[in-house]
């Protein structure tokens, strides 16, 4: 895309094709990042924090799959492969932890090494102590990974989020043979979960979200017809409880607003009045659950709400990318924090 717009400036302001290749060339001398770097936020320490990166090397032909990934003592690797892409491109993918022992900034470099060419990624976040009280959120998958998007940007309101209700996050990638376990969810009160790791979750898995929701836990699932195969599974977490998704997206995939009209009055809306949806699944809400969000000429819900007799609740959104769709309006960025603050629940 870059070298496409560079093209098209050149030719409009009169410079000789003769330029172009040369332009290429330097274009591709370097590998590309994604994201092009890791700017995590507020942290706390303890806190559980997994984040990945890829790195799509500019000659494939150099250094064939050897790959050497640099750390900064105290992170950890937890996958690191080169592969070859359809297109013939090589990339490598890594996936790590970041160490929250100590309070403190962090600011450092990931290096990885191919052949003659090297790339770097910036990581950088604020450790802090939990506050007393406030809410330990489990975030699978996190949205700090490589396949989320090219410009960490993008997270600029989930991290205001984040610092503005002092949540403490675990961040947990869904890799192979890792999953949600009864160890990751002793650790939380509220889980946020979607994407991968709802479209690749257990069985097992889903038993144990059922048995946090029953033992006073609150999980908010996000899904939609967009990416595919992850309604199908938030129903399985979500058809004992009354909830029941629908597996489309609404005519014309436009973008809705949802105002103070399709918004009742709950503790969970407080600060809410409009917010701002586009190709969103809708909900039906039976046995119970209640709409928390009626998308517009419709009984369906954006977003719904199940709650048990110990007090646990099951949420469910009709948006899958969630730290998108937090930036897209002041409302949902409020309605998202309201689902995040809770009290500790029972241990």
């Amino acid at each position: 895309m870059l070298f496409r717009i560079a093209r098209s400036a050149l030719v409009a302001i009169g410079v000789t094709c003769s330029v172009v290749p040369d332009l290429l060339a330097q274009e591709r001398s370097d590998p590309t990042v994604f994201p092009a770097d890791l700017t995590l936020g507020e942290l706390r320490t303890g806190a559980i924090v997994e984040a990945s990166f890829r790195v799509r090397w500019a000659d494939p032909r150099d250094g064939g799959k050897d790959a050497v990934v640099e750390v900064p003592p105290g992170f950890r690797i937890l996958e690191a492969e080169t592969w070859q892409g359809s297109d013939g491109s090589m990339n490598t993918t890594v996936a790590l932890q970041v160490p929250t022992v100590a309070a403190g900034e962090v600011a450092v470099e990931v290096t990885v090494r191919r052949g003659k060419a090297i790339a770097k990624l910036p990581v950088t976040a604020t450790i802090t102590p939990p506050v007393p009280g406030g809410s330990r959120v489990l975030v699978t998958d996190t949205p700090f990974e490589c396949d989320s998007s090219s410009d960490g940007q993008i997270f600029a309101t989930w991290r205001e989020l984040v610092g503005q209700a002092r949540l403490d996050v675990d961040y947990r990638l869904q890799r192979e043979k890792v999953r949600i376990d009864a160890t990751a969810l002793a650790r939380v009160d509220i889980v946020l979960l979607g994407e991968s790791a709802l479209l690749d979750l257990p069985r097992d898995s889903v038993t144990l979200l059922h048995g946090f929701i029953c033992g006073g836990g609150r999980v908010i699932l996000c899904a939609n017809a967009f990416y595919m195969g992850t309604v199908a599974r938030l129903n399985e977490v979500a058809a004992p409880f009354g909830i029941r998704m629908f597996d489309h997206e609404p005519a014309g995939l436009g973008v809705d607003e949802i105002g103070t009209d399709d918004l009742p009055r709950h503790p969970m809306l407080v600060g809410v009045d409009r917010l701002r949806t586009s190709r969103p699944s809708p909900s039906e809400c039976r046995n119970g659950a209640i709409a928390l969000a009626t998308l517009p000429n419709q009984t369906h819900a954006l977003v719904a709400l199940a709650t048990t007799q110990s007090g646990g609740e099951l949420i469910t959104v009709g948006e899958s990318l969630w730290w998108k769709w937090v930036g897209e309006a002041p409302g949902n960025q409020r309605l998202l924090r309201n689902l995040l603050t809770r009290a500790p629940r029972p241990r």
